[in-house]
C-alpha cells in the first residue's frame, strides 16, 4: 500500500477512508474515499493485482483510453502493481438476481447491446492494433490450462458434492478431448476487440449506465465468447435464446456480417466458458464465497450447458 499511497501524494490527493471488498476475486480490491487537489471528495477503486496477474495493466495503458463507451475513468497507475480507478457503481449480479422476469430480459438487452455496439464499432480499429502488437488474438492455450484448473476442482469435491463422482469426470474428460483439438475451427469466424471477462461482477450499473471492469482477458476473438461469459451468471435457458437472439440482432443492426456459422461458435464459446467457470465456482464454494446449495444448482445448470453444447458439436461429425 505504500506504493498505492505515493502515487494519492504524488496527484496532491488525500486518502480519507480505505474499505476491503470482501467476494472470490483474483486479486484485492479497495473502495477508497479521496479528496483531491481542489478539496472535492471522489470515490475510487484500487485494484491490487495477484501475482503473476498483472496483464491487464497494459491494456489501461494503451487500449483503454481509446474505448469509446462503458469503462470507468483512469486515475493513476502502481507499476506492476495495480491501478486506481474511479468507484463507477455497483456490481449487475446482485441486482439481476434479485430482478424479476421482465426485469432480467432489460437488463440482459443492455447488456447485449452495449457488447455489440463495443464489438461492431471496435472491429476495423481491432485490426489496426492487432497489426501495431497492441492487442493480440485470444491464446486458445488459455482455455486448456482454465480446463485443467475445473478437473483439480471437480477431483477435490469428488464424493463431497452430489453428483461430482468418477463418472461425471470421466464424462467431462471426454468431452474435453472430443473438443480442445477442435475449439480453433469452430470459432475462426471474424474477430473483434473483446472484454474477454463480462460475468456479472465485472458489469457495473452507475446511475442508470453501464460499465465494464476488468479487461485483464481482452483480446482478438470472435464477440459470442464475450456473450457466452455473460450468460455463465444467467441460470435460465430461456434467457440465454433471448440474450442470443438480441444479440444477433444488435450486431446485425450495426452491420456485422452474421454468417451461417455464428450460432456454432456461440455454442463453442458456451462450452469452453462454461467448464473454465465452473472450475472457478467450485474454487469459490471451497473458499467461503457460495454455500451448498448455491453450488448445487451451479453444478446442475452447468453441467447440462457443457452436455448439450458438445451434443451440438458433435452432430457434425
Amino acid at each position: 500500500m505504500d506504493r498505492l499511497q505515493a502515487l494519492i501524494q504524488e496527484k496532491g490527493w488525500e486518502l480519507l477512508t480505505r474499505e476491503q471488498v470482501q467476494g472470490g476475486f483474483t486479486g484485492s480490491l479497495f473502495r477508497l474515499r479521496l479528496r483531491d487537489e481542489t478539496g472535492g471528495e471522489l470515490r475510487a477503486v484500487y485494484k491490487q493485482f495477484a501475482p503473476g496477474r498483472s496483464g491487464e495493466l497494459s491494456f489501461y495503458e494503451r487500449v483503454v483510453p481509446l474505448l469509446p463507451h462503458g469503462v470507468p475513468k483512469l486515475y493513476g497507475i502502481v507499476p506492476e502493481v495495480g491501478i486506481l480507478i474511479e468507484e463507477a457503481g455497483t456490481a449487475l449480479k446482485p441486482l439481476f438476481q434479485k430482478s424479476g422476469p421482465a426485469a432480467k430480459r432489460e437488463l440482459l438487452a443492455e447488456v447485449v447491446t452495449l457488447l455489440a455496439d463495443l464489438h461492431a464499432s471496435l472491429a476495423g480499429a481491432s485490426r489496426e492494433w492487432e497489426a501495431a502488437g497492441v492487442v493480440s488474438p485470444y491464446p486458445f492455450h488459455s482455455s486448456i490450462d482454465f480446463a485443467q484448473d475445473a478437473f483439480r476442482e471437480l477431483e477435490a469435491q469428488k464424493g463431497r458434492l452430489p453428483g461430482v463422482d468418477e463418472g461425471l469426470i470421466a464424462e467431462l474428460r471426454e468431452i474435453e478431448a472430443f473438443f480442445y483439438p477442435r475449439y480453433p475451427e469452430y470459432v475462426a469466424g471474424q474477430q473483434t476487440f473483446t472484454h474477454g471477462d463480462p460475468h456479472m461482477e465485472n458489469i457495473l450499473l452507475d446511475d442508470g449506465r453501464i460499465r465494464l471492469i476488468d479487461w485483464e482477458y481482452a483480446s482478438l476473438a470472435v464477440p459470442q465468447r464475450d456473450l457466452s461469459i455473460l450468460l455463465q451468471d444467467v441460470l435460465d435457458d430461456e434467457l440465454h435464446v433471448f440474450a442470443l437472439t438480441a444479440f444477433r440482432r444488435e450486431l446485425q443492426q450495426r452491420g456485422w456480417a452474421v454468417t451461417a456459422d455464428f450460432d456454432r461458435a456461440f455454442t463453442a464459446c458456451m462450452l469452453d466458458n462454461t467448464l473454465m467457470m465452473l472450475g472457478f465456482e467450485l474454487w469459490k464454494y471451497r473458499n467461503g464465497h457460495l454455500s451448498q446449495a448455491e453450488i448445487e444448482q451451479i453444478l446442475l445448470h452447468k453441467t447440462s450447458w457443457i452436455r448439450r453444447a458438445y451434443l451440438e458439436l458433435k452432430k457434425e461429425c
